[in-house]
């Protein structure tokens, strides 16, 4: 009994003593945290934001309040440069000056603050075109006389060309991320899986190891993708010839559709820029980038049709030498795709995939890509090509072409086949007021935000417009399988239904 009580004064005499401890810890937390309140801070808080017209501008905006002497240096700062660079191959930063708004009011009973806002608007149409999906860093210069006083890296961390008027969704992981609206996410997961089967395929062949994030925005349907993609010839856009745009120089492709082929095939563009580490149209000619991403979107070689060979004796099968461009007409562009895939198809055979791989490796250390296919292959492009021509029966050719190989800029669209479900989002119009030296005098007010918003919540950003240029940075999308063709069947059925109205006619008129 004696020991019991013992054990209970012992307890209680414990409890008190930390309860004690509690208190005198609490007190000097209260303490600090009063010390600190009435000692000045030198910045009361740090509003940024940005907004997105989508096809249009990217509007950046960042703001301090700054409290009693603490205002200086920031009240000489007379220029605000803002940089904004893209992620991205070889990315190059474009920069611009902001508008600069100061002013005063009242943090509390006690305190007045001063606030220094700077707000800038990219242009992301013509003539500078910015993909949807787009991320950039962002970095703001304070100036003094030309000086640089301070430089402020944007508190939101990376920003996307994405607008908050659609329901933007996500779907990946480090490999790949896919961004959509408007499509099932049931779509969406099937395409990822499928398609980072095919990433795992060709990256090795390709002799890429690890790689950048690769990211897909996919629109619902080929005319959200005119809208908000590159601007293209008014005869490719009625036809619908495109269905996917690469920009490897942004590690991002954009598309019309949930197509795995479609998303391979830009994905293969994107890994043989990285390959090369650069993005390769100004070194390669077009047969090679896009009969490598033909190809690879089976790994199976695609033999050319019958009708291809046969047709005109094989006279609509070009050299070569003479396809350093997509050709521009329509009916032109199905044999140019389907000839260049079959051709790395056949070298593919000849030594595998990998072979390729080695071809782009040569590449990268500085070889001539005619010179690396004769060290990969023990023969330069003409001898390649008549071994080729043997096997289909097509005519010989002779000695090297003199044909100037002109390297492929902008890639002509090409056509697909996609759905069209239903659009979701509406546009959103935005006041805006910033001015860009030498550019425009659009003004816009965006909302600061004090707290840095989650990835999630920044997903859903911001509005849309027109459509802007082509860059030399994009690819686009194979027609394998799509040749352009008159059907037979629906001829004859139009031909009877043309008769039968014309008998009804003429049997009105004579009665």
């Amino acid at each position: 009994m004696a020991f019991l009580l013992n054990t209970s004064i012992t307890a209680r005499l414990t409890v008190l003593a930390l309860l004690a401890l509690a208190f005198v810890s609490m007190g000097s937390q209260a303490i600090t945290i009063e010390s600190q309140a009435q000692k000045p801070s030198p910045v009361i808080g740090i509003s940024a934001d940005y907004r997105v017209e989508l096809g249009k501008s990217i509007t950046v905006e960042y703001g301090i309040a700054i409290e009693g002497d603490y205002w200086m240096p920031h009240a000489d700062v007379d220029e605000v440069q803002v940089r904004m660079r893209p992620i991205g191959i070889n990315s190059v930063s474009t920069y611009g000056y902001a508008e600069i708004e100061r002013g005063e009011t009242k943090f509390n009973d006690r305190v007045s603050d001063r606030y220094f806002k700077a707000t800038y608007t990219l242009p992301t149409a013509s003539p500078r075109y910015y993909p949807p999906g787009t991320q950039f860093e962002v970095t703001f210069v304070l100036l003094s006389g030309g000086e640089t006083v301070d430089e402020k890296s944007f508190p939101l961390g990376h920003i996307e060309n994405l607008d908050e008027d659609r329901n933007w969704r996500r779907h990946g992981d480090e490999r790949l991320e896919i961004i959509y609206y408007g499509v099932s996410d049931f779509e969406i997961r099937r395409l990822f899986d499928e398609t980072i089967r095919n990433v795992e395929r060709i990256s090795p062949a390709l002799g890429v190891e690890q790689h950048h994030q690769l990211r897909a925005v996919v629109f619902p349907n080929i005319r959200e993708l005119t809208r908000y993609g590159p601007t293209i010839s008014q005869t490719a856009a009625d036809g619908a010839f495109f269905g996917g745009f690469a920009y490897s120089r942004y590690y991002l492709t954009v598309m019309a559709s949930p197509s795995v082929p479609i998303l391979t095939h830009e994905l293969t563009h994107l890994l043989h820029d990285i390959a090369l580490d650069s993005p390769s149209q100004a070194r390669l000619p077009a047969w090679l980038t896009e009969g490598i991403a033909t190809y690879f979107e089976t790994g199976v070689r695609q033999t050319l049709p019958r009708y291809m060979i046969r047709g005109r004796s094989g006279s609509n099968i070009r050299r070569f030498r003479e396809m350093a461009t997509v050709p521009g007409r329509a009916e032109d562009i199905g044999v140019f795709y389907r000839q260049s895939g079959d051709f790395v198809g056949y070298l593919a055979e000849l030594q595998g995939d990998s072979s390729i791989g080695r071809v782009l490796e040569e590449i990268k250390g500085g070889a001539h890509w005619d010179d690396a296919l004769a060290t990969v292959y023990n023969g330069d492009l003409d001898d390649l090509e008549r071994a080729w021509r043997a096997q289909h029966g097509l005519p010989t050719i002779g000695v090297q072409s003199t044909v100037p190989a002109e390297i492929q800029r902008n890639f002509p669209p090409t056509m697909v086949g996609v759905p069209t479900p239903v659009l979701g989002g509406e546009n959103r119009l935005v006041d805006r007021y910033v001015t860009e030296r030498g550019g425009s005098n659009e003004r816009v007010n965006p909302v600061a935000r004090a707290a840095t918003p989650t990835r999630t919540e920044r997903v859903q950003p911001q509005a849309p417009t027109p459509t802007a240029v082509a860059t030399s940075s994009g690819y686009v999308t194979s027609p394998v399988g799509r040749e352009f063709r008159a059907n037979p069947t629906l001829i004859l059925v139009f031909g009877l239904l043309a008769l039968g109205f014309g008998a009804l006619f003429i049997r009105r008129l004579r009665s």
